[in-house]
């Protein structure tokens, strides 16, 4: 090219986000559109009503993908295919509500969520055992239910991991967390259930340990005879 001339190429770059086809969905699926309402729900009774206050700029998880609400505290969604969608809120501030299904199964549909000043509930599963005189048994601590049931009837669930931990995010008040005994091995007990805890909003509350142990093993005694 001679001096002072140049070629000049254009470049258009995009990113496009499309949500994966939900479970029951097909290549060809029918769409529709999604409304998620959120709101600060202050009285507890899952209305949005006098007294509570629209969720502006709140984290919401779709599907796995993140967005926030307008400050009608709506999130709209175009063209999503048909099927089942989870949606997750964060725990942001002390608020939280617990995760939901939801099934687009026609050309508009609209749900809403109820925010609750929550707190974080931190616990853990252990055995206590004498190995040498207790029953041969699966030790695992993973998988074991953790129910927590809130003095309204609220109820939530988690499982333990591999090292006996869980995590659960309650609105704040009295509650009874038990360890559901239908998931112990033969021969296990556990020494305190439920527990009871108060949990209050914005912060980790810790419970004390729920303690397994295991029957010991019948030892035959042989008794000997002066003769």
């Amino acid at each position: 090219p001679l001096l002072g001339q140049f070629n000049a190429v254009n470049f258009q770059m995009g990113i496009t986000q499309s949500f994966a086809h939900a479970k029951g969905a097909t290549v060809r699926s029918k769409q529709g559109k999604l409304t998620v309402f959120s709101y600060y729900d202050h009285n507890n009774n899952e209305r949005f009503d006098t007294g509570d206050a629209i969720a502006m700029g709140k984290s919401i998880l779709i599907d796995g993908k993140l967005f926030l609400s307008d400050q009608e505290g709506h999130i709209t969604y175009n063209k999503v295919p048909y099927g089942t969608y989870p949606i997750d809120i964060p725990l942001e501030n002390g608020w939280h509500a617990p995760q939901k299904q939801v099934t687009l199964d026609n050309k508009s549909t609209h749900i809403e969520i109820a925010l609750r000043k929550s707190g974080t509930l931190r616990g853990k599963v252990m055995f206590d055992f004498d190995p040498q005189f207790s029953m041969d048994v699966n030790t695992g601590l993973e998988g074991y239910r953790i129910i927590a049931t809130g003095e309204n009837g609220y109820q939530a669930v988690a499982r333990t991991d591999t090292g006996g931990a869980y995590l659960l995010f309650l609105p704040e008040g009295n509650y009874e967390v038990s360890i559901n005994e239908n998931d112990f091995p033969e021969h296990v007990l556990v020494a305190a259930n439920p527990l009871k805890i108060e949990i209050k909003a914005g912060k980790i509350n810790e419970i004390p340990a729920f303690e397994l142990n295991i029957r010991n093993k019948k030892v035959e005694i042989k008794r000997f005879r002066a003769q």
